[in-house]
């Protein structure tokens, strides 16, 4: 989201979410906030009980009623289906009307088999009414339990952001930070029973980089135990380059969101602030295998010649962490985080060396809409697993004269991200729980704790809550 005066629209799709608002006590605390603006959406046949419930608890709220029930009830304007949306007061007068348009090509794919027939038509039918209703309403996000949610085939969700209650307090909490809030608050039973002021958005950053990386931490907390200073400015320095990621995609996200939700294309501006602001996010993970890969090579020798290698070099398995834990139940993924990483350092590279912007590309479905997304050569091609195809946002994007495999840019930037803490997690305990096998010259800091297999203690509060607003970065 862009810093702006105006808040942050939230449509919440009552049919959906059902009777109780209570249900969501965090995000009833949200949606209770000046920053936010609740617009609720109703259907022909909701109960009004249900809707006076859901006003009298958002009270600021505005409240649409849409005619789409189904296909059959909308009217047709040219190739696409056409119904309408109104707003009334709280004594039921008329306030405001406009009608919204969608296509409703989904029936003939389905047929054709290019669209997957595991969701059913009526539900992908109204994921795109309801993106209509958003656009035409200027929503920046739609909160909702429709069958259609998170799924990469329904080209409405590449139109306007939709989420589930569970995930409002990340797209808030990369609200707040894109607007330089230094206030986060943890809601204990829809009370607010915490504020905490930061000097800075760096602070902000730091701990929720520390919420989401907690071994790493624990890592650094090891060394300094062990006055190993040099150790501990090491592990700095990765977390700093890691806050900086994580910066560098919440400025993606929010140049993508000068279209969401107001344009199915995206401008020039929008596409050069994307572009730029993933290359510097790809720049700084980049940064972090480099920096834990020379590290580590230190701690396992500090008296041999600083070498060049990466978190993201086969041969760094080969040579550093295979012969250190041979028998490391956690090999088999590291090495796939590996190959993840070499995917993200191999991108990096091609985008330094010959310039390759992002590019608006038409999204996975059917319709006019783009999405920014940036293209993979053959040799990026040929090394994708079916998981990073997934986690990447992969597709074959059909143009005007042949098709190119792209990686949408936002799905990108967020696995990247993801796959790195997950990586940065696993390797520091395996560094911090496991002894090194033929190293007399090892830092003693290395495997100094001992790993019982007993489960990790829950999270504390504040943990959770930061975790919950860099909800982007949850690997769990």
């Amino acid at each position: 989201m862009t810093p702006a005066s105006r808040p942050i629209r939230v449509g919440l799709d009552l049919r959906k979410l059902g009777p109780r608002p209570n249900d969501y006590p965090e995000f009833a605390e949200i949606l209770s906030r000046s920053e936010v603006q609740p617009v609720l959406l109703t259907y022909p046949g909701d109960d009004g009980a249900v809707i006076r419930v859901w006003r009298n608890t958002f009270k600021s709220s505005e409240l649409w009623y849409s005619s789409f029930a189904s296909l059959e009830d909308t009217g047709r304007t040219a190739d696409s289906r056409e119904f309408w949306i109104t707003r009334k007061d709280a004594d039921g007068e008329l306030v405001q009307s406009s009608h919204c348009n969608f296509l409703d090509y989904p029936s003939l794919l389905v047929a054709a088999g290019i669209l997957s027939d595991e969701i059913a038509l009526e539900d992908r039918h109204y994921a795109a009414a309801l993106a209509a209703a958003g656009m035409k309403l200027g929503i920046d996000v739609i909160v909702t339990l429709a069958p259609s949610l998170d799924r990469v085939d329904v080209p409405e969700n590449d139109v306007v952001a939709m989420v589930a209650p569970k995930h409002l307090a990340g797209v808030f909490g990369h609200y707040l930070r894109m607007t330089g809030s230094r206030i986060p608050q943890r809601v204990a039973r829809g009370k607010t029973t915490i504020s905490t002021q930061h000097h800075s958005l760096k602070d902000v950053y730091d701990w929720g980089v520390i919420s989401l990386a907690p071994f790493l931490t624990s890592l650094a907390q090891v060394a300094s135990t062990l006055q190993e200073f040099q150790a501990v400015q090491e592990i700095l320095s990765i977390q700093a380059r890691l806050r900086r990621a994580a910066r560098s995609l919440d400025e993606l996200l929010a140049a993508l969101s000068r279209t969401n939700g107001h344009d199915v294309k995206p401008d020039d501006d929008s596409l050069e602030f994307a572009s730029e602001a993933f290359d510097r996010e790809l720049l700084y993970l980049v940064a972090v295998f480099d920096s834990f890969g020379r590290a580590f090579a230190r701690w396992l020798d500090p008296a041999a010649a600083e070498t060049r290698v990466s978190l993201h070099h086969r041969r760094f398995y080969e040579q550093y962490v295979e012969p250190s834990f041979p028998q490391h139940p956690n090999l088999g993924r590291l090495r796939n985080l590996q190959e993840f990483s070499f995917v993200c350092a191999r991108l990096r590279n091609q985008i330094h060396s010959v310039f390759r912007p992002s590019e608006a590309f038409p999204s996975q479905g059917y319709g006019s809409s783009e999405s920014v997304a940036i293209r993979l050569d053959q040799e990026i091609q040929d090394v994708l697993t079916a998981e990073q195809v997934d986690a990447l946002g992969v597709w074959r994007a059909d143009l005007l004269f042949g098709s190119a495999v792209v990686a949408d840019l936002a799905t990108a930037g967020i696995g990247f991200l993801r796959m790195t803490l997950e990586y940065v997690e696993l390797f520091s305990k395996m560094v911090m729980c496991t002894v090194p096998t033929d190293k007399p010259n090892r830092l003693p800091f290395l495997g100094k704790v001992t790993d019982t297999g007993a489960p990790l203690p829950a999270p504390h509060e504040n943990e959770v809550m930061y975790r919950s607003l860099f909800g982007w970065a949850d690997v769990s």
